[in-house]
């Protein structure tokens, strides 16, 4: 049996997936609220996308209708109970979130909705405040990761970075392309810096300098068997060097 695709204008609005058959696609075309939705295996709706973006969350407000407006035949989502009794029209369970199909109209004044929810899964860029939230609904409420996104053309940063230690040959801080030069922690509140992955220069957790050394003993430590320690010259004549050859 061929399927044909339900599509919307209205901002927001999403299918209630029991009117929806498996495979079928539901489209919304809003400019503020465009979206693509279909009905897994469990019964559910699923919103492909794309992202929504904005200071409120997505159908945050759905569109509602009071009990005593209710439409025969239209299948409806409990919004609020207020002193209303919606089994007494179909409902299954007189309880917010309860999908059911009307048998007619009730009294009192509770309100539903012809709209889905938010679906688990579903996610939203909160941009409230100038900042930028990345959510995540996961059924009962919107999880995230408080922070910010770094610009990667050229940033600042006013909170603090943490890395991972790293090693010599896999620095936690490295350069593009040069990825084992660079610095890592190679023991608690020590730092040193790498170059061709190999470890060059520490300072400790005593504040001792090694230079050729990675535990160095004094407050500063050169180790070099290859020629001079130390060389001084003016960038043109050479005055003397320190060390032993």
């Amino acid at each position: 049996m061929a399927l044909q695709h339900l599509r919307s204008s209205t901002a927001h609005k999403r299918p209630i997936p029991t009117v929806m058959s498996a495979g079928q696609i539901a489209i919304n075309t809003n400019e503020a609220s465009p979206a693509v939705f279909f009905k897994d295996s469990n019964g559910d709706l699923v919103k492909v996308g794309p992202v929504h973006i904005g200071e409120d969350a997505p159908n945050s407000s759905p569109a509602s209708v009071a009990a005593t407006a209710l439409v025969t035949g239209t299948v409806y989502q409990i919004l609020t109970v207020g002193t209303s009794d919606f089994t007494s029209v179909g409902a299954s369970a007189n309880t917010v979130g309860t999908i059911f199909t009307a048998t007619g109209t009730t009294t009192g004044t509770g309100t539903v909705s012809g709209q889905q929810g938010v679906e688990k899964g579903e996610m939203w860029l909160d941009t409230t405040g100038g900042t930028y939230v990345l959510k995540i609904y996961d059924g009962s409420a919107w999880r995230s990761e408080s922070g910010t996104f770094v610009d990667s053309a050229g940033d600042t940063m006013t909170g603090a970075l943490g890395v991972v230690a790293g090693t010599a040959s896999a620095p936690g801080v490295f350069f593009s392309g040069d990825t084992n030069t660079g610095l890592l922690a190679p023991a608690a509140d020590s730092v040193a810096i790498t170059t061709g992955g190999t470890q060059r220069i520490v300072v400790d957790s005593s504040g001792r300098l090694g230079l050729g050394t990675a535990s160095p003993t004094q407050k500063v430590h050169i180790q070099d068997s290859s020629g001079p320690l130390l060389t001084f010259d003016d960038g043109t004549t050479q005055f003397g060097s320190l060390g032993s050859y």
